[in-house]
């Protein structure tokens, strides 16, 4: 059944109130190859870029520059 363009113009608005967008590129069949790494796990497309980033900001801690280490001081 189509969506009715009352309830389409209701979900951008939560959307556009509830979520913030992220837009990126990356090289020609590389998204091909991240959703099909995403359907062999279970999990969506999206989800496995949130889980890659959020794994990347646990694993790699804050490098302090030395221009921020002076600031510090």
């Amino acid at each position: 059944m189509p969506v009715s363009k009352a309830q389409r113009l209701a979900q951008q608005k939560y959307n556009a109130k509830a979520y913030d967008q992220i837009l990126f590129r990356v090289y020609k069949g590389k998204r091909d190859e991240y959703k099909q790494a995403a359907e062999e796990r279970g999990i969506g497309f999206m989800e496995l870029i949130r889980l890659a980033i959020e794994e990347y900001i646990e694993n790699h801690p804050v490098k302090e520059s030395p221009a921020r280490q002076a600031e510090v001081v």
